[in-house]
């Protein structure tokens, strides 16, 4: 049995397949929230009659539709304007049978006999002005074109999936949990909060905002081409994957943020960017996790490596670069070029940096760690030529 539900702009459309071999089903599995604009309304289509699918009821201040049942009869079309509720239990009466023969059959009267084999493809369209809300769970499908709002809130569970184009709002706030996933094409917002849990999925082109944060846990993918930000929060722990092609601060804002980003790995978390570019930077790394990070520019750099992390950082430009490892954590370095590095390890950790060129440059090392430096060059201050 499936639910897809499909959209042209900010129109919806619900296509509904129901399996004979499993009888017809008093609740599928589609919960869709949204948070509509005045000129809501809600038609249900079809050469059949959509009977006992909806209850419209206020949610927050928004309307959520949930679609219980699915009858189809020869002759009727139904339109629903959007109310505060819809009792669709009192809609109409209807008894259900069980034959061993056919399933299940449905009693309208004398006039509407309804097997399982007779259901088709009945369409609910769901038309609004403004889409802020979307709340998807079981086995949900949407795709949307965009949403467009000062909030927009996406919350997805069980087996759901949603695909939007475009979203552009002053917060946004994501929440994907279950074994669903969420494809978005781009999002512009002043803030953007991402929550990622058990086996959620979640695939992002583009993303502009000044302040993002990224929470991950369990066993989550989330996979980003372009991030444009000024500071970014990631938290990223369990089993959990994060794959990013590019963070950096937009061209204009260069010179006059001073906003520090943190990248914090746990348990056997995996974070890869390719190439990192921000005012200044936090990474802290411990457990089993895998940091690896391609060119990276800031003006600030403390790096933490503990447990048994693994930290690959392929180039590195700052002003100053601290970097601190404990246990048996292993950190990786091509070449690092700033005016000032401090390099400190313990336990039995290992720092391996293939060239140094450094203004000054601090190195200790205590217990059974090693530090080994291949090559070093000494040159005067970097400040000017990094992000200003």
């Amino acid at each position: 049995m499936t639910s897809p539900l499909f959209g042209q702009a900010q129109s919806f459309d619900k296509l509904v397949d129901l399996d004979d071999t499993e009888g017809i089903k008093h609740r599928l599995p589609f919960d869709f929230h949204v948070q509509p604009g005045e000129q809501t309304t809600l038609t249900v289509t079809g050469s059949q009659l959509f009977h006992d699918a909806l209850i419209i009821t206020s949610k927050d201040g928004g309307v959520e539709l949930d679609f219980d049942l699915v009858v189809l009869c020869p002759d009727s079309r139904q339109q629903f304007a959007k109310r505060k509720s819809y009792p669709s239990k009192n809609y109409n009466g209807y008894s259900l049978h069980q034959e061993k023969r056919n399933g299940w059959r449905l009693e309208f009267g004398k006039d509407c006999v309804v097997h399982a084999k007779d259901l088709g493809n009945p369409t609910i369209e769901l038309t609004t002005a403004s889409l802020a809300w979307i709340d998807l769970s079981n086995s949900g499908t949407l795709r949307a074109k965009e949403m467009v709002a000062e909030h927009v809130r996406i919350n997805m569970g069980g087996l759901s999936s949603t695909t939007l184009d475009h979203v552009q709002a002053d917060r946004v706030h994501i929440t994907v949990t279950g074994s669903s996933d969420l494809s978005i094409a781009s999002v512009e917002a002043h803030s953007t909060e991402v929550s990622l849990s058990g086996l959620a999925d979640f695939e992002l082109d583009s993303l502009v905002s000044p302040n993002v944060e990224f929470d991950q846990s369990g066993s989550s993918d989330s996979n980003t081409i372009d991030v444009v930000t000024q500071k970014l929060v990631l938290s990223v722990n369990g089993l959990s994957n994060f794959i990013a092609d590019k963070v950096q601060i937009p061209l204009e804002q260069a010179e006059s943020s001073v906003e520090v980003s943190t990248i914090d790995l746990s348990g056997s978390a995996d974070v890869t960017v390719q190439s990192l570019r921000l005012p200044q930077l936090k990474m802290k790394a411990n457990g089993l996790s895998d940091l690896d990070v391609g060119q990276t520019v800031t003006n600030g750099l403390k790096l933490s490596a503990g447990g048994s992390s693994d930290v690959s950082i392929k180039s590195l430009s700052t002003e100053q670069a601290q970097i601190d490892t404990s246990g048996l954590a292993d950190v990786e370095i091509e070449t690092l070029d700033s005016d000032e590095v401090e390099i400190q390890a313990s336990g039995s950790a290992d720092v391996e940096v293939q060239k140094v060129t450094a203004a000054h440059l601090d190195v200790r090392s205590s217990g059974l760690s090693d530090v080994s430096i291949k090559s070093k060059e000494r040159t005067e201050s970097k400040a000017d030529e990094l992000i200003q």
